[in-house]
């Protein structure tokens, strides 16, 4: 590396300090997190695209204690039929 450069690239030694980052979304129940593949357009152009699960926060209680936790929307569905 160029010495003259190297006061630009500071190290990041803890991500998770870094603000506006945000976490992968994943469920905590079911583990279901993004999946991955292409859009076709009509001349068959395929580009890069993501599909995330629709993660919710709610605060489920679970064995007597209540936590916050990230679900998917079909397993926060679920709890709420369970009640």
């Amino acid at each position: 590396m160029h010495p003259g450069l190297a006061s630009h690239y500071l190290p990041v030694t803890d991500r998770s300090s870094r603000k506006g980052v945000i976490g992968m979304a994943k469920c905590e129940i079911c583990g279901k997190g993004p999946q991955f593949g292409h859009n076709v357009s009509h001349s068959h152009h395929r580009t890069k695209r993501r599909w995330a699960p629709n993660i919710q926060k709610a605060t489920v209680v679970k064995d007597g204690v209540s936590r916050r936790m990230s679900l998917c929307a079909k397993c926060l569905k679920t709890l709420h039929k369970t009640r």
